[in-house]
């Protein structure tokens, strides 16, 4: 039975003594670049004559005492878009005018470049016209394998994430390391967002409410307006209406009124001179219309009236009988009172 249980348990109790398997974080801390990326004008270059959004990142890779040196160090990625690797000590040595070159007596070269590229309002065109080896050197790596030299000092790599802008609305990369031939691990998750509206950056937010209140209120004050413009119309329209009733009714009344004051001159007019001339053979409706003016009737009509009348004299086509008849019954009409040569 011992036996036996030795036979099963012996692996199991070799497991346990050698304990988990080594970690790539067990050999290396990472330090450095950014998980939120927003692209913007600024990442705006024209690459391979595309335009394309770029932002470049640093990595700190240090070492840890326990790790075997030089410390193996492999990079690569997963997810979209892409991100591709660089080392930064070769672009040093091809700087055409390096601000680090100038300053090499005081400050590392590689720090005064990392600091550089890790600026957070650096632009893609400045980094590129600083080092153009990014864009046209070969410099870039889907995969870099690097080797850090010593322990406790930081050894930076460099990363960039460049896609097409016509192509990109949002994506998420993720950065990984193996080192020491430990399992790779994600030491960076890139959460990338394409280039914000007007309206969604901060400048925006913050006038865009006062911006919708000020439309609201102008939007409130024409709707209003227009309201009132619209009920001032029906109003002037009742208005007129209402003044244009009462103007024909002030015309009949003086209407009326005129001819009461001129009863006897229209009973003796309708009771002699109309049958008069309506009756001669030859009379016409204009005959009749000149007996009206002879009289002086005409300034009791109301100039509606005359305008009918002359309307009526004058219509084509008619004959002799047919003007009298329609003349008849027009004066019938205004005048039904004196009509059998009396008023009433």
């Amino acid at each position: 039975m011992r036996l036996l249980a030795l036979a099963f348990l012996g692996p199991v109790w070799l497991m346990a003594a050698d304990g988990p398997p080594p970690k790539t974080t067990d050999f290396v801390t990472f330090a450095g670049g950014r998980a939120d990326v927003s692209f913007g004008s600024a990442d705006r270059v024209q690459w391979d004559g595309v335009s394309t959004f770029v932002q470049v990142g640093v990595l700190a890779c240090i070492p840890r005492p326990k790790a075997a040196l030089p410390l193996k160090i492999v990079f690569s990625s997963r997810g979209y878009p892409a991100v591709s690797f660089f080392e930064i000590a070769p672009l040093l040595d091809a700087v055409p005018d390096g601000r680090a070159d100038n300053d090499r007596r005081e400050v590392d070269r590689e720090r005064a470049a990392v600091d550089f590229l890790s600026a957070p309002r650096i632009s893609a065109p400045d980094i590129l016209r600083k080092f153009p080896q990014l864009q046209s050197g070969g410099v870039l790596r889907p995969v870099l394998t690097v080797a850090a030299p010593s322990s406790g000092t930081p050894h930076y790599v460099g990363y960039c994430v460049r896609v097409p802008v016509k192509k990109f609305g949002a994506g998420a990369a993720v950065i990984q390391a193996a080192a020491a031939d430990a399992p790779a691990e994600t030491i960076l998750t890139l959460q990338l967002a394409g280039e914000k509206s007007w309206w969604e950056t901060e400048g925006g937010k913050t006038l865009l409410a006062p911006f919708l209140s000020a439309l609201g209120t102008l939007v409130g004050a024409a709707i209003g307006f227009r309201y009132f413009l619209r009920q001032q119309a029906v109003q002037h329209g009742e208005y007129v209406r209402q003044q244009s009733l009462q103007h024909e009714e002030y015309l009949r009344q003086k209407f009326h009124e005129r001819k009461y004051e001129n009863r006897v001159k229209l009973s003796a007019y309708f009771e002699n001179t109309y049958p008069a001339v309506a009756k001669f053979r030859e009379a016409t409706a204009r005959n009749i219309r000149q007996s009206l003016w002879d009289e002086q009737i005409d300034v009791i009509m109301e100039p509606n009236d005359l305008s009918e009348l002359d309307r009526i004299c004058r219509e084509p086509g008619n004959t002799r009988e047919q003007g009298l008849a329609n003349v008849d019954q027009f004066l019938r009409r205004i005048f039904p009172e004196f009509y059998g040569g009396t008023f009433h």
